[in-house]
C-alpha cells in the first residue's frame, strides 16, 4: 500500500504524525510525505521521504499576511483560521497533486484543517483519513477552511466538495474533552521532537537538588508574540527553588540577557525526550506540547496566545491538571504563585498521572496499521 501523508507548516503537526508514518513503513508500506516550510526538513530527518509543497515561498511571510489583515479588519478566529489554512493549502496543492497523480497513493492521510491532501484524494479517487491534531476541530473552525479551499479543490476538477474522511484518529484523551466533542478512532500521542538537537547526559536525567520546570511557547508563537511571558517566568524563577530550562522557538539564546544561575536557555531542545525529567511544564497550550506533557504525566501552567489555545486552556484546567494564567496578565508575582503550585501540588500532578493512564491505554499507531489498510481496500 502507498500513504500520502500531508501535513501544514507547522512543525506541531508533522512530528504529531510522523510515528503514524513510521508505523506503516514499519509494515511494509510505502509512504510520502507532502509538507512545507520548516517541517520538511523535520521530516527528511526522521528518515521518511519528503516533498516540499512551497519551496520557492516563505512560509513566514505567510503567517504574517493573514495576522496583518486579522489586525485590520478584526480578529476573528474562524475567519482567520479559515483564511489561513486555506491559503495554505491553496500554495501547496498544485504541487500535492501533481505528485499523487504521479505516485499513485493508495490512502490519504492529512493532519487536521489542512486540505491539499483531500483534494488529492478527490481527484484520485482514493479515501482520506483525518489525524486530529490536537481537539476534535470546532464545526466553525472545520466549515471556514474547507469553504476557503473549495476554489483550490474546483482549481483541480474537484465538483464535490468538501471531501468527508473516512476515519478521524484521535489522540486527545476522552476525559479532557468538552461536552459535544466527540472521537471517532482514539490513537496513542507518540512524543516526538525532532532528532536533530543535541542532547547532552545531564538534560535526559531529573536533576537530583531541586525540580526541572520546561518552559516553551512553541516554534511559532515567540515569532509573532515575542518572549514577554518567558522574561516574567525567568524573573520568577529567582523566587522558587526550581530549574527552568528554557526552549526559545528558535530565538538566540542571549535573547533574555543574563538569566539567574537557576535557569539554562537552549533556541531549541526536544521537549519530547526531556519532559520525562520534568516536574512540570510551563507552555502556550499548543497541541503537541500539550499532549507531550499529558503523554508524561506532569502538570502544566498554560498561558494560551491564540487559535485553539483558548479553547484547550480551560480544559485542561476543568480536568485539574493545569492552571490558566492570561496571556497579558502574567507578571512575576503571579508566575512565582504558579511555578509554586505547579512542582507543590499533589492534586494537579495525580490529575496529570491519571490521563497519562489513559493516553497509554489507548492503540499504539502499529496497532491501527490493519484499520487503515482496510480503509484503503473498502
Amino acid at each position: 500500500m502507498r500513504v500520502l501523508v500531508t501535513t501544514p507548516p507547522g512543525l506541531g503537526h508533522s512530528l504529531s504524525l510522523i510515528p503514524v508514518a513510521w508505523a506503516l513503513r514499519a509494515a511494509g508500506h510505502d509512504v510520502l510525505v507532502a509538507t512545507s516550510g520548516s517541517s520538511v526538513r523535520a521530516v527528511g530527518h526522521a528518515g521518511l521521504p519528503v516533498l516540499d509543497g512551497y519551496p520557492d515561498g516563505d512560509i513566514a511571510e505567510v503567517f504574517t499576511l493573514h495576522e496583518q489583515r486579522a489586525a485590520e479588519t478584526g480578529f476573528e478566529l474562524s475567519r482567520f483560521v479559515g483564511g489561513l489554512f486555506g491559503d495554505l493549502t491553496d500554495r501547496i496543492a498544485d504541487r500535492v497533486v501533481a505528485a499523487a497523480r504521479a505516485w499513485r497513493p493508495d490512502l490519504v492521510i492529512r493532519s487536521s484543517l489542512e486540505e491539499a491532501g483531500s483534494v488529492a484524494a478527490a481527484v484520485l479517487g482514493v479515501p482520506v483519513v483525518c489525524y486530529h491534531f490536537g481537539l476534535p476541530v470546532p464545526v466553525a473552525l472545520r466549515e471556514a477552511t474547507r469553504a476557503a479551499a473549495r476554489v483550490t479543490a474546483e482549481r483541480h476538477g474537484v465538483s464535490e466538495w468538501p471531501v468527508r474522511p473516512a476515519r478521524v484518529l484521535d489522540p486527545m484523551p476522552a476525559s479532557l474533552l468538552d461536552e459535544g466533542m466527540e472521537l471517532d478512532q482514539p490513537i496513542r500521542f507518540i512524543p516526538y521532537s525532532g532528532d536533530d538537537a543535541p542532547r547532552p547526559g545531564w538534560m535526559l536525567k531529573p536533576p537530583v537538588d531541586r525540580p526541572r520546570v520546561c518552559v516553551t511557547l512553541g516554534t511559532e508563537v515567540p515569532r509573532w508574540a515575542g518572549l514577554d511571558v518567558v522574561e516574567e517566568v525567568v524573573a520568577a524563577a529567582a523566587d522558587v527553588d526550581v530549574e527552568l530550562l528554557l526552549a526559545l522557538g528558535g530565538a538566540p539564546v542571549d535573547s533574555l540577557g543574563p538569566l539567574p544561575p537557576n535557569v539554562r536557555a537552549f533556541s531549541w531542545f526536544p521537549i519530547a525526550d526531556v519532559a520525562a525529567t520534568c516536574a512540570g511544564i510551563v507552555h502556550h497550550g499548543g497541541a503537541a506540547t500539550v499532549l507531550t506533557a499529558c503523554a508524561n504525566g506532569i502538570p502544566q501552567v498554560v498561558v494560551p496566545h491564540g487559535g485553539d489555545q483558548f479553547l484547550v486552556a480551560p480544559l485542561l484546567a476543568k480536568r485539574g491538571l493545569a492552571v490558566v494564567l492570561e496571556t497579558g496578565g502574567v507578571d512575576r508575582d503571579s508566575a512565582a504563585a504558579a511555578l509554586r503550585r505547579l512542582v507543590g501540588d499533589a492534586a494537579l500532578r495525580a490529575a496529570a498521572g491519571e490521563v497519562r493512564d489513559e493516553m497509554a491505554a489507548a492503540p499504539a499507531p502499529t496497532d491501527l496499521v490493519d484499520l487503515l489498510v482496510g480503509v484503503a481496500r473498502a
